[in-house]
């Protein structure tokens, strides 16, 4: 009897303790799932914002720090190529590779695993050059020659070398105010910002936004009527009783009677002598004013007006890509000779 209570003992801790370890499992299953999801979603939305997605600073390579507000990813080398991801200032990133165009493209991989290219003009980056921190410059650095030219080999692993593979072609030319690049036109201009506002008016970047407070509530009452709360009243004379000399006691009693049901009948509350009067009540006079409040008065409120930043959505009606928050590029075929 008692080695079967000890196998039936054994039975339930065993089946306990495999529901326990499904259920831990079940549930670090479930948290990475959802991580995982959230962080796709974001990826996709284009707002993927991980302070640890820059790469770690390495002074022995070239890398790039981020000095404006934030760069897109392109997929492709072009202005209207498909963002994958942004990098933010601040962040820092090795140099897979880059070029001498007009946008510097920069090829990198983010801690994530995000690839593609970003524009490393000057305003947008600073070139933290293997022991060396300068600025991206066409003018001082011509990167096929290192400023560390200790090695006369040109390929040096601390020098970068632009590949300008997009030189002007004189059988090609573009309109005015475009720039050639091999076969393609490049134009910039500034983004234009529309701005939105939550519960209020756009004007300019601004937000117009009505706010309302009660008014003051002043009451008062015609001549000869009384105030109480918001109700005027006075009192009138409901009966009278008049009394015949001729009356016997029993008369009198019954006729005073009489009297005093006909006050109850016409809610008379007071009696003075042989009168009784009731309260007459009649429609206050109302009016409001916003003293000691903020605002002008209108109808029973005061208003007024909170001016507030309003959310600016930059964008490129032109069909050109953003580069960064205020900067759009577009491109075309270049005209042919």
């Amino acid at each position: 009897m008692k080695k079967k209570l000890l196998n039936k003992k054994m039975i339930f801790i065993m089946v306990l303790f495999i529901i326990l370890v499904a259920l831990i499992i079940g549930i670090i299953f479930f948290i990475r799932q959802n991580d995982n999801n959230h962080n796709l979603n974001m990826i996709n939305n284009n707002e993927y914002v991980n302070t640890q997605q820059g790469n770690e600073r390495n002074s022995n390579i070239d890398q790039v720090e981020i000095i404006t507000e934030y760069i897109n990813i392109r997929k492709e080398k072009d202005v209207e190529s498909d963002i994958v991801g942004k990098v933010y200032e601040g962040e820092v990133y090795s140099i897979i590779s880059f070029d001498n165009s007009t946008f510097k493209w920069i090829e990198i991989q983010t801690n994530n695993n995000i690839h593609g290219y970003i524009s490393g003009r000057d305003e947008y980056v600073k070139l933290l050059k293997a022991g060396i921190n300068s600025q991206i410059s066409s003018d001082k650095e011509n990167i096929s020659s290192s400023s560390n030219s200790a090695s006369s080999n040109n390929n040096d692993d601390n020098s970068f070398n632009y590949n300008d593979s997009s030189a002007s072609n004189s059988d090609y030319y573009c309109d005015y105010g475009w720039r050639l690049e091999g076969k393609k036109c490049y134009k910039e201009y500034a983004a234009t910002i529309k701005y939105e506002c939550v519960g209020g008016k756009v004007s300019g970047s601004k937000c117009l936004i009505n706010k309302t407070v009660s008014a003051n509530v002043t009451y008062s009452c015609p001549t000869g009527y009384e105030l109480t709360g918001s109700t005027c009243w006075r009192w009138e004379v409901a009966a009278r009783f008049s009394e015949n000399p001729s009356w016997s006691a029993t008369e009198r009693t019954s006729a005073y009677n009489t009297f005093r049901n006909n006050c109850s009948k016409l809610n008379a509350t007071k009696y003075e002598g042989n009168v009784c009067y009731y309260k007459a009540t009649t429609i206050s006079n109302v009016s409001y004013d916003c003293n000691g409040k903020v605002g002008e008065l209108a109808g029973n409120a005061c208003v007024h007006i909170d001016v507030e930043d309003a959310y600016g959505f930059p964008s490129c009606p032109d069909g050109g890509g953003l580069i960064n928050k205020n900067t759009c590029s577009v491109s075309k075929d270049a005209n042919k000779r």
